[in-house]
């Protein structure tokens, strides 16, 4: 806001008794005291109204939000043995095996998704698939993939950009989950160490 200034124009110089006469059209006269002052006012509501609009800039600019995910347990769709389990200090494991897992999310209503982000660490260059995905309710829907972390390395951190097409949270349609898969996993792990969903409110 450093182009929003007020410099006042009107400067009072007192009258003096017995020396000034006070008239309607000299230029210390009322006439033109009173329209210095009434420009003053003019130029002091135009400020006032500029101020008013960053304001309002300000509280409706979209306010960017970061939510941390610490991993649950990944149950696979209806397999008991699906391999990812909860370590001693609350990371996820995967066993040797194939593993797959859905973590069901509760995220706010109306918000735009930016970012997914998964970090952990792997072993022996096996490789997970971390998706952030929504499915309608409803028997039968599909789920459908609106960012995917590809896990790998040594230690990996791994951000991917939201589709801007599904980023729209719409909680009444749609339930979002996360569903991590790691294949040819027979004699390394792979470890998950938490999630986090960057979002705008508008």
């Amino acid at each position: 806001m450093g182009d929003i200034r007020f410099t006042p124009q009107f400067q009072h110089v007192d009258w003096v008794d017995g020396k000034d006469r006070v008239r309607a059209k000299d230029p210390n006269g009322f006439n033109a005291r009173f329209s210095t002052i009434e420009s003053d006012l003019v130029q002091f509501s135009t400020v006032v109204a500029k101020v008013d609009a960053k304001l309002d800039q300000i509280e409706n600019r979209p306010t960017r939000r970061e939510l941390w995910l610490p991993p649950q347990q990944l149950a696979g769709p209806g397999n008991a043995t699906h391999g990812w389990q909860v370590t001693t200090t609350g990371a996820l494991v995967s066993s040797p095996g194939l593993c797959t897992g859905v973590m069901d999310l509760l995220l706010p209503e109306g918000v735009r998704l930016l970012t997914f982000r998964a970090i952990g660490q792997t072993t022996n260059n096996v490789t997970a698939a971390i998706k952030l995905s929504r499915a309608l309710f409803g028997v039968g829907s599909f789920p459908q993939a609106m960012a995917t972390v590809t896990a790998s390395g040594a230690q990996y951190d791994v951000t991917v950009d939201v589709d801007p097409a599904q980023a729209l949270t719409t909680t009444a349609s749609f339930r979002y989950f996360i569903d991590a898969r790691c294949e040819n996993n027979f004699v390394a792990a792979v470890t998950i160490s938490t999630f986090q969903i960057v979002y705008s409110t508008s």
